[in-house]
């Protein structure tokens, strides 16, 4: 009995009948027939067991692909374990001293990536408002993407031309504006940010455009649960400003 494997898979034939072929095949795979044929009559005439394994050109193709398939797994494995990071280097040291002018710098130098992360952070924030001014922080954190006078443009648009983006943010305590640009562009960021720290030129529709904004804000604060209920919490755990949302209330 033989057990021939062929195109439409493995079928049981009695004797010395040989493989299912298609004429249409190449002649590389009659001849591979032919030559499997032979090493069968063969083994057939050396008193082999009756029972045989012929193999077609399409399972023999495959065997170099396993193991073609296998080296290049192992080869992988050997590149991602070379490229395992090596034990981390210590932390970068964080120096802080006061200027001048009273503002407080802080640098933590990292040299991994090309990149420079700046921060600017205002020492007052909603808190800190008196009765009959809540929201004019927020408000004022609007218009401080303004153009300044003498200026060509908004800070957040010199920003963007340094492939980075200008984001601000107003909280019970501070006023952040922060940006992360190349190192190659740190001075220019840094004068920017500066900008940012100064008084905009302010126009009466400067004013109405970002009330407008700021009231679709509360609208989008509002109608997330999670916000709606920390607002909620707050107003019943605080009292003044800090019972109030940051980003101000429609009657503001």
């Amino acid at each position: 009995m033989v057990l021939a494997v062929g195109e439409a898979g493995p079928r049981e034939s009695g004797g010395a009948q040989s493989p299912v072929r298609n004429p249409e095949q190449p002649a590389l795979y009659r001849g591979a027939h032919l030559q499997a044929q032979g090493r069968a009559a063969r083994l057939k005439d050396t008193h082999t067991p009756s029972r045989m394994y012929l193999l077609t050109p399409r399972m023999t193709c495959r065997t170099p692909l396993v193991a073609l398939c296998v080296l290049l797994t192992s080869a992988c494995r050997v590149t991602w374990a070379e490229a395992q990071p090596l034990s981390p280097a210590e932390p970068p040291a964080v120096r802080a001293e006061m200027l001048p002018n009273g503002l407080r710098l802080i640098v933590k130098e990292d040299h991994s990536l090309p990149l420079a992360a700046l921060e600017l952070w205002v020492r007052s924030g909603t808190g800190s408002e008196a009765e009959g001014q809540h929201g004019a922080l927020h408000l004022l954190e609007h218009l401080a993407f303004k153009k300044r006078a003498g200026s060509a443009a908004r800070p957040d648009e010199v920003i963007e031309n340094l492939g980075a983006t200008l984001e601000a943010a107003t909280s019970k305590d501070w006023v952040r504006f922060h940006t992360t640009v190349p190192a190659a562009a740190v001075d220019a960021a840094l004068r920017i940010l500066a900008e940012v720290a100064s008084p905009p030129a302010i126009e009466a529709a400067d004013l109405d455009r970002e009330r407008a904004v700021i009231a679709q804000e509360m609208v989008r604060t509002l109608s997330e649960p999670l916000d709606a209920l920390l607002l909620r919490l707050a107003s019943e755990a605080m009292t003044g400003p800090y019972a109030r949302p940051s980003v101000g209330t429609p009657q503001d």
